[in-house]
């Protein structure tokens, strides 16, 4: 029978209402059934639902979040309906900004022409994943479950399809418990709810089969059955939330402090000898090897000075065994091979509660976010990232309206910045309404307060009343973090969400070291790269970014700070600070400038000066300067013979700079300088940065609430 398949409903087979009459089956019976695509294919049992059910608009979020994911070619399928660019010879979606968005999306709907009544069956991709035995690689998130990315392509290449009625008989097991496992995540009560009632909706699982179940953010793989059954086939389990339990990987830490590194060929080998319980397979990939039995398994990746073990599949009394094992086998090891293991404390890893909330309140700054740090600003690149996105209300407060157009007629970054905020929002209207997200910008006031100044930080508390008991605020302003966290409000910074939930463990364990000692950037390096080789050691760990990639990101979201010494670039933790220099101050700042060949950069010197001066740091910590210069200074650079030092101070590559205009009438350069840095200081809520000869400066500047450092 001719047939096709399913991405939203991917764990079941949908028949035509003929065809469902012939078989005498009701809705949600589970039903034996030969699927194949291509050569490939096997007998299976599976729910069977009407061929009406299949919701079209679902299937189209999945190909829309799909298809700009794809390495490979775009399939033929597709073809006419993305906007395609080539890149090393293949065919891929581009979308880089709202016009390639809104042109996307109208071609995905108006171009794609699918109808399912042409067909006698729908066969769920998980179901055809099965069917065609690929081995899972590359895996595909599709909004409802993951699938590997060759499967997707033969699929949407029109690869044959085939439904064919099975007369065998098959056999439905109850077992008294179904585990169900995460990848990598523990996930919250409410989640886990969410996941179990998508189970029960199902109800039916292939025995033996791999299958993996999403509710759009975070997907789990099952169900592992702790029964005795016949090997007899097909066979089918019947799962209900009564007897589903979940577990999550648990990652167990083994140091070594013996003198030699770990060899991962030696260790294979001393384990194979010392169990025939257990399986131990060395991996071709690096230093990577399994540990199986039949109930559950174990993968480890060895460095030169530790383990990495992921045991999954295993209930507790599983795990409490395994890990009495792994202490026997440490102890032999440490005898045979000279070793000195420790197994320390296990632990997993909780999933992100916040972006499981239904309702996501974005501040300014993150309308304007730069999500994607080695490639666009657009927000394009997050939409497509993760499913994060997908099903959820993203309110805009009124506030980020006005702060947006206050930014579009301020300096020439700003006003930079409003433009893509502005075509951000353009994006998130494209996928409202789409249907893809519920976008919900407040109304503005009837009236405003026109004597509010905003720097009195009004915009701030007006986003702060915006997020429901539902929601979560997302943020990169750690201040209004701080604020949300004193107010029992939900809130994410996004710099936890740029990539996985790995990332926030790599920064914990560099800001540790970082904390201590500043580190050269190429010793820092390798440790980023010995922490996440040590780290990535599930099968289906996300894949990590290059210690470049990390420094890079953290240099941007100002966490840490480069400064030159001894011919080397070395990296400190940071703190943000914006800086008013007086005039007298930027001849000072230019001579602390090294023009060395990674670049212009403020001196360690310089940095831990002003560090000292501002006085609120921890010892290893420097500031981030960014240099806010009245352009009064501009104008009169040349009178005071400073063109030279405000290049060189635009030009850091440690700092930032931007100039900001205040209204001045002075009647010498002096005082109208002295006047431009005060009031500029004043307006923005920065730090004014005087010369120690400056000192009634400084002391009059105190007396109307202006911070002010000298040097």
């Amino acid at each position: 029978m001719d047939a096709t398949f399913s991405l939203s409903r991917p764990h079941e087979v949908f028949l035509s209402e003929d065809i469902l009459n012939e078989m005498d089956v009701e809705q949600g019976d589970p039903i034996s059934f030969e699927a194949s695509i291509g050569d490939e294919g096997t007998t299976l049992a599976a729910p069977v639902m009407p061929i009406q059910d299949i919701e079209d608009q679902q299937e189209e979020y999945s190909l829309f979040y799909i298809l700009p994911q794809l390495s490979a070619s775009v399939p033929d399928r597709a073809g006419d309906i993305v906007r395609e660019r080539l890149v090393d010879d293949e065919l891929v979606v581009d979308i880089e900004d709202s016009e390639d968005l809104s042109h996307y999306i109208h071609d995905l709907k108006y171009q794609r022409s699918v109808d399912y009544d042409d067909f006698d069956a729908v066969i769920g991709i998980d179901l055809l994943n099965i069917a065609s035995d690929k081995e899972r690689t590359n895996p595909v998130n599709t909004l409802f479950g993951e699938v590997p990315e060759e499967l997707i392509i033969d699929c949407l290449n029109n690869e044959d399809i085939e439904f064919n009625r099975s007369e065998r008989d098959f056999e439905v097991i109850e077992p008294e418990s179904a585990l169900f496992c995460t990848f990598n995540h523990e996930f919250p009560e409410n989640e886990l709810n969410n996941i179990s009632q998508r189970i029960e909706d199902i109800g039916y699982f292939v025995y033996g089969a791999h299958h993996i179940i999403s509710t759009g953010l975070y997907p789990i793989h099952g169900p592992v059955m702790k029964t005795d059954i016949s090997e007899e086939s097909p066979k089918i389990f019947k799962v209900d939330q009564g007897n589903v339990q979940f577990d999550c990987a648990t990652r167990i830490p083994v140091t070594n402090a013996g003198d030699e590194d770990l060899d991962t060929d030696e260790i294979v080998d001393v384990l194979k000898e010392l169990s025939d319980e257990f399986s131990v397979e060395k991996k071709d990939e690096g230093n990577r090897f399994s540990i199986k039995k039949a109930s559950y398994f174990a993968n480890v990746h060895g460095g030169p000075e530790s383990l990495q073990i992921d045991l999954h599949h295993a209930f507790d009394y599983e795990q409490e065994e395994f890990i009495g094992i792994l202490e026997d086998w440490c102890d032999e090891l440490d005898d045979e091979v000279g070793t000195q293991l420790t197994i320390h404390q296990p632990h997993e890893h909780q999933a992100d509660d916040a972006l499981l909330n239904d309702v996501w309140v974005l501040d300014t700054n993150i309308v304007y976010k730069q999500y994607d740090y080695s490639r666009k600003t657009d927000i394009c690149e997050y939409i497509f990232d993760e499913p994060k996105l997908y099903d959820k209300t993203i309110k805009i407060p009124w506030q980020v309206i006005g702060e947006i157009n206050r930014h579009k007629d301020e300096s020439s970054s700003l006003k930079n910045i409003s433009k893509k905020g502005l075509e951000n929002l353009t994006s998130l209207k494209a996928l409202d309404e789409f249907g893809y997200l519920d976008l919900i910008i407040a109304d503005l006031p009837d009236e405003f307060d026109n004597s509010v100044h905003p720097r009195t930080g009004m915009p701030d508390l007006g986003i702060l009343s915006s997020v429901p008991s539902n929601g979560v605020l997302l943020t990169d302003d750690d201040r209004l973090m701080s604020l949300a966290n004193v107010l029992d409000l939900p809130a994410e910074n996004i710099v936890n969400n740029v990539n996985d939930g790995e990332e926030a463990d790599v920064w914990s364990r560099m800001q540790e070291k970082l904390d201590e000692n500043h580190l050269p950037i190429g010793e820092l390096s390798g440790q980023i790269q010995s922490f996440i080789s040590s780290q990535d050691s599930s099968d289906h760990q996300d894949q990590y970014d290059e210690p470049s990639d990390y420094l890079k990101r953290w240099e941007d979201d100002d966490r840490i700070v480069k400064y030159p010494l001894d011919g080397e670039v070395y990296v400190a933790t940071s703190a943000k600070f914006e800086v008013i220099p007086t005039y007298r101050t930027v001849t000072r700042i230019s001579n602390n400038i090294d023009d060395g060949p990674d670049g212009k950069m403020l001196t360690e010197e310089f940095l831990e000066e002003l560090r000292s001066a501002i006085g609120r740091l921890p010892k290893c910590q420097f500031p981030k300067v960014e240099f806010i210069i009245p352009e009064q200074y501009v104008y009169r650079a040349k009178e005071v013979d400073q063109v030279q030092e405000l290049m060189k101070i635009s030009q850091l590559d440690n700092a930032e700079y931007r100039s900001e205009m205040v209204n001045v009438d002075r009647p010498t350069v002096q005082t109208e300088l002295n006047e431009a840095a005060v009031k500029t200081a004043q307006s923005t809520g920065s730090i004014l940065l005087c010369d120690q000869s400056e000192e009634e400066l400084t002391k009059l500047s105190r007396l109307i609430s202006v911070e002010a450092v000298t040097i």
